[in-house]
């Protein structure tokens, strides 16, 4: 959606010039106030100008774990495809804003991505991520999944996408039929942070999804201004129960350069757990965790 910068401070404009803002038209549709939980996501902020020293451009360090453009392999029977940098909004705190690793760019590194998926047997399971791979053309996800269904080896296909909760008109009958179009398990993993997010566009994308048969999940990211309270973080988990989508994860935010502003400390985290497992049923608590480079997956953060 365009964005009249004019309307931002000197140091919102640098920040902006630094990470574009995108917003969709449905997601802008949710901002109620300028400072509200939507307006905190997507708004450049000049906090971002002001970084810490162990806030970095990598912070998960994906560079180094990444052989190929396209390709992120660091936990064991695992592999993330970085299928496109396309996203359908700019989210301030994301930890691939400053793009360290890239997607493939031409059919024969395509090629050589499937070969390399091919090789390695060990590999059960798929990530589909980006940027956002449901921004890929219909006739992309077709070659992709129809590729990827041949690799015997590979038993799940998880898709990682904003996209039903940012853009949920992209999610039309023939996308849905090219991301079944295999016989292995496929989950579809969600981004969604506040219930302000889940429009009635956004909720009927989600049913579609779960009428087409995925595991739906979501994962936030525990943000300051956004969803730092116990009210907050009930009401998202309630409301996403309410939808047929499991509450996953609940990062700590990545310490990406330019995030600081929306850190919420391990101790506060905690709290806000105690008192969640006091209101929610437990399959309704999603798992408090943390991403560090070089962990054999993600590390739990003890609340209890």
């Amino acid at each position: 959606m365009p964005f009249d910068s004019t309307r931002l401070s000197t140091q919102e404009k640098q920040a902006h010039h630094q990470f574009p803002m995108l917003i969709t038209p449905n997601m802008a549709a949710c901002n109620h106030a300028p400072d509200d939980a939507i307006a905190r996501q997507f708004r450049p902020d000049a906090q971002e100008l002001q970084s810490p020293n162990h806030y970095e451009k990598d912070p998960l360090q994906e560079a180094a774990s990444s052989p190929m453009p396209g390709l992120v392999h660091k936990y064991q029977g695992r592999a993330l495809l970085h299928l496109t940098d396309a996203c359908p909004v700019h989210c301030r705190y994301c930890f691939r804003r400053h793009g360290a690793v890239t997607s493939p760019k031409d059919h024969a590194t395509e090629t050589a991505l499937l070969t390399y998926l091919e090789q390695d047997t060990s590999l059960k399971e798929l990530i589909l991520s980006g940027g956002d791979p449901l921004m890929l053309p219909l006739h992309q996800w077709q070659w992709w999944m129809q590729r990827l269904s041949t690799l015997a080896h590979i038993e799940r296909i998880r898709i990682h996408s904003r996209v039903p909760i940012a853009d949920p008109a992209r999610i039309t009958q023939p996308l849905l039929d090219a991301l079944t179009e295999t016989k292995k398990t496929v989950i579809m993993v969600m981004h969604c942070n506040h219930s302000q997010e889940l429009t009635q566009a956004s909720k009927a994308a989600i049913r579609e999804c779960r009428e087409q048969g995925f595991l739906l999940l979501n994962q936030s990211v525990l943000l300051a201004g956004v969803n730092d309270t116990t009210e907050a973080l009930a009401n998202l988990s309630l409301d996403l129960i309410g939808l047929g989508v499991m509450p996953y994860y609940l990062h700590l935010l990545d310490a990406v350069e330019g995030a600081a502003h929306f850190e919420v400390d391990e101790q506060q985290a905690a709290t806000l757990m105690r008192s969640l497992h006091q209101q929610l049923p437990g399959y309704a608590l999603p798992k408090l965790v943390r991403e560090r480079p070089n962990l054999p997956g993600k590390e739990p953060i003890q609340w209890f």
